[in-house]
This record gives C-alpha cells, structure tokens and sequence, in this order.
C-alpha cells in the first residue's frame, strides 16, 4: 500500500481485497483499504466506485459479503 497499489481483483471470483477483509471480519482492515483507495484513486468518488464494485459471478459488493457470512462489524464499517 505504501508504494500506491490498488486493490486489484483476484480469479476465479474477482474479488478486491475489501471482499476478503469483509468475509474474514476486519473492520480495521476496510478501513484502511478505504481510506487507501481515497488517497490513490481520486478521492471519496473512487472509494465509493470500490465499496460499490460486484465480483463476477455472483455480483456481490463487499457489504454482500459481509452480510451473508453474518460479519456484523465489517457490514457496519462499510
């Protein structure tokens, strides 16, 4: 993060890294992602587009995730 990565999508799902913080339960960890996707990508608009972003089979955002697997603390961080 530090040198300016962005969050890319990982196959088969095309997953972000927001999709796999929200799965595992780590609030802390999405909003470090958010706030890096302000920093690098534009501003709040580009984080938003990232909190927004489905993955591929399923279209579900980062808060799907989070909702389904029953994260409450993700789903309220994001």
């Amino acid at each position: 993060l530090a040198a300016g990565a962005g969050l890319l999508r990982c196959p088969p799902r095309q997953w972000s890294p927001l999709h796999v913080a929200a799965l595992h339960d780590r609030p802390a960890m999405l909003q470090l992602l958010y706030s890096h996707v302000q920093a690098v990508a534009g501003g709040p608009g580009a984080a938003a587009q990232e909190l927004l972003a489905a993955d591929a089979p399923d279209r579900h955002t980062p808060l799907h995730v989070a909702a389904l697997y029953g994260n409450a603390a993700s789903a309220q961080a994001l």
